[in-house]
């Protein structure tokens, strides 16, 4: 099987890797299972296949070979996204990226998603779920990829990728011998992909707090033609206002 988590960045599509590799370890113990971030899935692939029975990939972005991959129905997507007032929040105050990066970042997700990803093949969950109920989002992940684990082994699973779980093991990365992935100052767990301090507020409604009317007239005008992110940002009472504003 190949699995794509190809989330919106910081919308938890960290925990729906762990969450995919640990259901599939749950299914079969003996299988051969590999996984990792990429950027060329046929060069990836290529170097994995023979050596695995199942491929999960993280990443937020994906190449025209995993598009056709999903578009012919040999590979599943599971997408998380999140309000983008907080997504770009997290992702700003996480890399300490620009306003103008981290919009780009969600917009690019979102045209992903909306543009390329095929709804047959993509299961999409919000943030809010997973925060709120993430014993029946485990369920229907396992349902997606047709892994049926045992009600023992889903709790464990909920438990091993709690938010207290992963926080505590964000804050391991790099110690005691583990082994990491490097890309230029980023540190990341080799087998969790987890980075440090990976979960910070991890709540929801505080980005629209921390960004001024500038930029949530800049993330409404962006967004304009979104279903999934109009889910969200009407919400706001003085939505309109903002966007109205000279």
């Amino acid at each position: 099987m190949i699995i794509f988590c190809a989330g919106m960045p910081r919308s938890a599509s960290t925990w729906s890797f762990n969450v995919a590799m640990r259901l599939l370890r749950a299914h079969a113990p003996d299988a051969r299972i590999d996984s990792g971030f990429f950027e060329n899935f046929i060069e990836w692939a290529v170097q994995k296949q023979d050596n695995c029975d199942h491929l999960v990939a993280k990443c937020h972005a994906i190449d025209r070979s995993a598009v056709l991959l999903l578009h012919l129905g040999a590979a599943k997507a599971i997408y998380t996204y999140r309000n983008p007032y907080d997504a770009i929040a997290s992702a700003r105050n996480m890399f300490g990226l620009s306003f103008e990066d981290s919009l780009g970042l969600i917009r690019e997700s979102l045209r992903l998603y909306e543009n390329e990803l095929s709804p047959a093949s993509t299961l999409s969950i919000a943030y809010e779920e997973i925060v709120e109920r993430p014993l029946s989002v485990i369920g229907r992940i396992a349902a997606w990829l047709d892994l049926y684990p045992s009600s023992v082994q889903a709790a464990e699973i909920e438990r091993e990728t709690s938010i207290q779980a992963m926080r505590e093991a964000s804050a391991r990365v790099g110690a005691n011998g583990g082994e990491t992935i490097q890309v230029g100052s980023l540190v990341w767990d080799s087998k969790t992909l987890l980075h440090p301090n990976h979960i910070r507020n991890g709540g929801s409604g505080y980005g629209f707090q921390e960004l001024s009317d500038a930029q949530k007239r800049a993330i409404l005008e962006t967004f304009a033609d979104s279903l999934i992110a109009q889910r969200y940002l009407r919400l706001h009472d003085n939505a309109d206002f903002i966007l109205q504003r000279p």
